[in-house]
């Protein structure tokens, strides 16, 4: 175990054999990094079933860094607990093969918090995945399927959650339960993208709010085949709550999609759920559709009609 207490390293730490590094918790044991560069923790082939648990990693200064990872994770069968990862320009990438288990972390970074990069089998339970200026991103899946979600909070970020494979790679098999969107500042919250396959998306009972300059969800990659969001909340979002451009089976059900177009003083893309003609075989259905605002008294009222709400348009409309 390593005590309590500061230390400066330039890094990157290197695990080729399996071991458990462990501190005597977060805010207890803190890997102060001098590079603005260089990882921090490189999890490499041979570090297999390896641990790190309760320590902290930052960037020494007030310079921003520019490059490099908190944790790295090339090996297989990792466990990451309770590390608290701030001031790094990416939080933990994995890289594969597979099984890379995160929980109970608290993650701020300047690029992207958690990125997905390749493997099988990432899980994800109990963590923040927070904004620390710059273009974060909150959570980034680029290539990789068999991914699970668990009580994931991503606030604060530049963008939310974006899946954005490449022409020869591809996401798939997302199982996200309790997941909250909350507060993208640039782009939208959730953010379907890239031009590589993309299937099997399942969000049960999860938020996607205040995106300050975009839509709640942007489903734009053609080749997704399968998204799912049942039950939670899309709401209080600049433009409409959910921006359906591309893609086959898209079902939204269950949903209070409300208060959507927040600030938005143009009144443009304010709609619930826009459908364009590139999506095919979507349903909405039992979900509650409308203006949800406070009264002065402090309940509620539902305002607009299921005709303005949901509205097929042509590609390059902006309502």
């Amino acid at each position: 175990m390593v005590p309590g207490g500061s230390f400066l390293h330039s890094g990157p730490i290197r695990i080729d054999k399996t071991i458990r590094l462990e501190g005597a918790g977060s805010a207890e044991t803190t890997f102060v990094s001098t590079s603005l560069t260089n990882d921090q923790i490189e999890i490499v082939k041979g570090g297999d079933y390896s641990t790190v648990a309760n320590l902290g990693l930052y960037t020494q200064g007030n310079l921003a860094p520019t490059g490099g990872a908190g944790i790295t994770v090339s090996a297989s069968f990792v466990h990451v607990s309770n590390v608290r990862i701030w001031n790094q320009y990416n939080g933990i990438v994995f890289n594969g093969p597979q099984n890379l288990d995160v929980d109970d972390c608290d993650i701020r970074c300047l690029g992207n918090d958690l990125w997905q990069v390749g493997g099988v089998n990432l899980a994800i339970r109990d963590t923040k995945l927070y904004g620390s200026g710059g273009p974060s991103t909150g959570l980034h899946l680029t290539n990789g399927t068999g991914i699970w979600l668990t009580d994931v909070e991503i606030y604060g970020n530049a963008r939310g959650f974006v899946i954005d494979p490449g022409q020869h790679e591809g996401v798939g098999q997302v199982f996200a339960k309790g997941v909250a969107v909350d507060t993208s500042h640039e782009q939208d919250g959730i953010v379907i993208g890239g031009s590589g396959a993309v299937f099997d998306i399942d969000f049960a009972d999860s938020w996607v709010a205040g995106s300050e300059k975009g839509y709640g969800i942007n489903l734009n990659n053609s080749q997704t085949n399968g998204f799912i969001w049942s039950g939670g909340f899309i709401r209080e979002n600049h433009l409409s709550g959910v921006f359906v451009q591309a893609g086959k089976n898209i079902q939204i059900l269950g949903t209070q999609i409300s208060a959507n177009g927040h600030n938005n003083a143009t009144g443009h893309d304010t709609y619930g759920v826009v459908v364009a003609p590139g999506a095919s075989h979507f349903m909405i259905a039992d979900c509650l559709l409308g203006e949800l605002v406070p009264t002065r008294k402090g309940g509620a009222r539902c305002g607009k009609a299921l005709a303005s709400i949901l509205r097929p348009v042509t590609a390059t409309s902006s309502r």
